[in-house]
């Protein structure tokens, strides 16, 4: 319990007050920078051994430095500086804390190990050894940290870093032995004694959390957020709904565009006061993510529909002029936007399209607008409505056949909250989402307030204007 208090801020812990929060920040950022400088000059002195090759090692020793930094400023940010200035703990910064002061004792051993004072030279090992023995004890504390998250919450990501900061501990601790015992003969060639340095458990670290963020990463989010939306779905829901679009035309097919697992079929065509039998109707599901075939077959299944069918080819959907085609909660993006439109333009004349998404006052939207100038930010649900379908249905050739607001709360109780702040963080991750979550969380103490507006707007076009 004592360590936990240590290494894992927790409920029961007490933030830092704003003012020192700030103060801290500051100190941060200016330690970075000179801890930059000191990790640069240590490289740049083990670089200038050799005359011949001093420029080619001097690049290396700025690579190094790049790392080193990358690597300074990935933990500042995962522990401070991406955390509400309210939110910040002392556990929280043990671990910059104890990284700058292991980089102070690596760049005094490099200016101790060049210096021309026999009296100075002499403490060149005692500062390698604090240097390596501080770096050991921050990972020990960072694998208790993960341990403690994985007991918790498993997860591969955080199983990697455990992994990844036991190799570095042993790397480390052979460090410490073999400068009292010196390097044995099986150690002793250059990768090796990379590895052994203070730069090999940084290298493999920075290695690692880059090779987390980039295989399969594409993969890995879809997959995600197909769980999250489904957690998210699960606290959305329709108080009473006021009218209905009329609809009263023969519908021979129904295309799900951007259908996910299907769950959401029944529901949209609910918002149409007539439906064709549907024991008529031919459905087809598009999702380029091919894994939703079995989960959306199973959930529209042929008791309910003539057919039922997916592709995750968008050439491979058949249209004729009696097809409804749905684009719910898709036009999001502006790669989406621009298939949405190319498939649109070769449906025929007859076709209808009923589009789904955020009213202005979902908290969705105004996440958007909050989140719109962000770098890499491709979630723009403000512009479905307001930018981006007007051309579309222009462009094509569309007249308007109804439109409506579908009224919907998302209840901040039983976890509600966690759910909306684990989909906010996977789409703008930072601090915005702790932000939104802690708003959420006022909302319902103070303000006594159990759901927020979460509204949809449904318009229906016919392709083909009479």
């Amino acid at each position: 319990m004592g360590i936990t208090r240590i290494v894992l801020e927790g409920h029961e812990s007490e933030a830092f007050s704003v003012g020192a929060s700030m103060r801290w920040r500051c100190a941060l950022i200016g330690m970075l920078a000179g801890i930059s400088l000191a990790v640069l000059f240590a490289n740049i002195c083990n670089a200038s051994n050799g005359i011949a090759s001093l420029v080619y090692n001097t690049f290396i020793a700025i690579g190094l430095t790049m790392v080193h930094v990358c690597y300074l400023y990935i933990v500042l940010n995962l522990l401070v500086f991406q955390n509400p200035i309210e939110k910040l703990y002392k556990q929280q910064l043990v671990y910059p804390v104890l990284l700058i002061v292991a980089y102070s004792f690596y760049a005094l051993q490099v200016a101790l190990h060049y210096s021309i004072d026999p009296d100075l030279f002499k403490y060149e090992s005692l500062c390698k050894v604090i240097s390596l023995s501080i770096f050991a004890f921050l990972y020990f504390l960072w694998l208790i940290r993960d341990y403690l998250v994985f007991k918790k919450t498993p997860c591969s990501d955080t199983a990697f870093w455990m992994g990844a900061e036991s190799f570095s501990i042993i790397c480390l601790v052979l460090s410490i032995v073999f400068e009292y015992n010196g390097v044995p003969e099986a150690f002793d060639n250059p990768f090796l004694l990379f590895l052994l340095s203070q730069n090999g458990p940084v290298f493999i670290c920075a290695l690692l959390f880059l090779g987390i963020n980039s295989l399969s990463r594409l993969e890995r989010r879809e997959r995600t957020y197909v769980h999250l939306y489904g957690e998210y779905l699960r606290y959305n829901y329709l108080p009473g709904r006021k009218g209905k679009i009329k609809f009263d035309f023969p519908i021979d097919r129904i295309v799900d565009f951007g259908c996910g697992n299907g769950k959401r079929l029944e529901e949209n065509l609910s918002f149409l006061d007539r439906i064709p039998n549907k024991k008529d109707i031919e459905v087809v599901g598009y999702d380029r993510r091919e894994y939703f075939s079995g989960e959306f077959c199973s959930n529209v299944t042929n008791k309910t529909f003539k057919s039922v069918d997916f592709v995750s080819d968008m050439d491979d959907i058949r249209l004729d002029k009696n097809s409804l085609v749905i684009i719910s909660h898709v036009l999001y993006e502006p790669a989406t936007v621009r298939k949405v439109t190319r498939f649109l333009s070769r449906c025929p004349k007859g076709t209808f399209v009923l589009f789904r998404g955020a009213s202005p006052n979902s908290f969705f939207v105004s996440t958007s607008f909050a989140c719109s100038n962000a770098i890499n930010r491709k979630n723009k649900c403000h512009l479905w409505y307001s930018v981006w379908l007007g051309p579309i249905t222009g462009n094509i050739g569309m007249e308007t056949v109804g439109a409506m607001k579908v009224r919907q709360n998302y209840e901040l109780s039983n976890g509600g909250i966690t759910a909306a702040y684990q989909l906010i963080n996977l789409l703008y991750s930072g601090i915005f989402a702790k932000r939104l979550d802690d708003y959420f969380e006022q909302l319902r103490i103070y303000s006594n307030q159990d759901f927020v507006s979460n509204d949809d707007l449904i318009y229906l076009y016919k392709i083909g204007k009479e």
